[in-house]
Formats: C-alpha cells, sequence, structure tokens
C-alpha cells in the first residue's frame, strides 16, 4: 500500500493502491466496479487457480470472477462463476443489495451455469445476480443463434437496459427484430427479480427494441479470441481504466495482461 506519492505536476495525489490477482490470466474490463454500501465490488475475468486473492479454482477455460473487497483494498470475499467452457465478464451493476454481472459465454451448463448455450461453442449474453454475500440468486443465458458479443448494462426504475453486440444474427432465440447487416447493435429492456430470495430464479419478461441502436456504441469481438475484446494475440494491451467517485474520492481500476499473483 502506498500513500501520498506525487504522480504528476498539477497536484495529482496517489493516494493509496493495490495490485488484486492470481496466478493466472486476470483481465479487467471498463464498466467492471461498482460501489454499494462502502465495499468494491472488481468484477474480471480469469483462468487463474486458488492463488493471491482468488479462493477458488477455475471451471472451465475462463470464468467470471468477482471479489468484494472494503475500501481499504482489503478482500472481503470472492467468487468464481461460471460453466463448461468460456466466460468473458463485461459488465457489473447493484440495486436493491443485488448484485448482477453481464458478460459473455460460450459455456453448456455445468457449475453455476444451469443453462446451455443456444448454439454450442457460440457466444451468448450470460447474467447473474447475486445477494451481497456472494450467493447466487439466479442466473439466465440470453442471445441468438449466432455470436452474441459486448455486454454493457444499465440501471432503470424497475428493469436493466442491455446493450449488446450481434454478430452474422438472425432472427433467432431471443432476437426477435431484424439485423440490418452483419455487425449490429442490440438494444433491450429486461425486468429481473429484485428480491433476494434464495433459490434460482428466472427472469421475468424482455421487451425488445429495434436496432441498430445508434447512441451505443459496437465493439466488435473477433470469433477466435473472445476473451481479450479487440486486442489480437501478440499485440499491444494498453491498460483499461473504470473510474468511480466516492466520498470524494476517485477509484480506478487498471488491467493488464500477464500479471502474476500479489
Amino acid at each position: 500500500m502506498s500513500n501520498n506519492a506525487d504522480i504528476g505536476h498539477y497536484g495529482q495525489t496517489l493516494i493509496s493502491e493495490k495490485t488484486i490477482g492470481s496466478n493466472g490470466f486476470d483481465d479487467f474490463y471498463p464498466g467492471c466496479l461498482a460501489l454499494n454500501d462502502n465495499n468494491l465490488y472488481i468484477l474480471s475475468t480469469s483462468n487463474g487457480d486458488i492463488s493471491g486473492y482468488k479462493t477458488d479454482s477455475c471451471c472451465g477455460l475462463f470464468d467470471y470472477w468477482l471479489i468484494k473487497t472494503d475500501l481499504d483494498f482489503n478482500p472481503v470475499w470472492d467468487k468464481t462463476l461460471g460453466g463448461t467452457n468460456s466466460e468473458s465478464a463485461k459488465s457489473i451493476i447493484i440495486k436493491n443489495n443485488l448484485v448482477i454481472l453481464g458478460g459473455c459465454s460460450s459455456s453448456d451448463s455445468g457449475f453455476e451455469k444451469t443453462e446451455d448455450a443456444y448454439v454450442s461453442g457460440m457466444l451468448d449474453a450470460w447474467f447473474v445476480g447475486l445477494d451481497i454475500s456472494g450467493n447466487i440468486q439466479w442466473n439466465k443465458v440470453f442471445g441468438s443463434y449466432e455470436n452474441d458479443g459486448y455486454v454493457n448494462i444499465y440501471k432503470e426504475n424497475s428493469a436493466l437496459l442491455i446493450a449488446m453486440a450481434i454478430y452474422n444474427a438472425t432472427q433467432s432465440g431471443d432476437l426477435n427484430v431484424t439485423p440490418f447487416g452483419d455487425y449490429d447493435n442490440w438494444i433491450f429492456r429486461m425486468s429481473v427479480p429484485w428480491s433476494n430470495a434464495a433459490g434460482n430464479q428466472k427472469i421475468l419478461d424482455a421487451d425488445l427494441y429495434p436496432n441498430p441502436a445508434s447512441e451505443i456504441s459496437n465493439q466488435f469481438l473477433p470469433q477466435d479470441n473472445p476473451h481479450h475484446g479487440s486486442r489480437e494475440e501478440g499485440s499491444e494491451h494498453p491498460a483499461k481504466q473504470s473510474p468511480h467517485a466516492e466520498n470524494g474520492q476517485l477509484f480506478t481500476l487498471i488491467g493488464c495482461q500477464g500479471t502474476d499473483a500479489p
């Protein structure tokens, strides 16, 4: 932990820092940092086993890895969530003490995932709801019969607003509108069970809206490298930052490739 280190010429001061990771590839994506009740919730994609901050083994090839810390970055608990193949974490929100994770999955049912992919090996969106103690309340697959990529979640009063990228899709699965081309944006509202009742509850319903959504950006996710966003093997891996303000302090989480355990 470092304190009061001068990091610039304009008055910026590094207040505190800590490395959080495992012995594997721990990849942080913008939008995967949330604050609730004086705790940080950090969502990562990981293939690490028990090491560093990680207390669960990897389920498949890559999993969601959720870490809860206090505001001094001391771990409270962590949870690995995945299926039989690969998951890539993209977004997290918290409402009514329900933690909702969103990302992509090519897994069939197994481990924490209770529904198969629409087409085995193809990417769908996978949403998971947990209470603030890390207990799974429900999980849901959402997508088409083709690869469905980048996922972002926004809170509304009584529903979630979901933005996704779809590739070479046709009307299939949950997609009830006609795509315009090979790569489109798909935006829809989805109601969820906000209560923290135990058990694996189902998503109640979804209202789908035409695409493309002109104000939602489409970020391409290559089929041959679904875990690393738009980056390619062997290319430069720039740091990715997700700031969040709390009590006058700015929290920034920076993800890097190939980090070792702290």
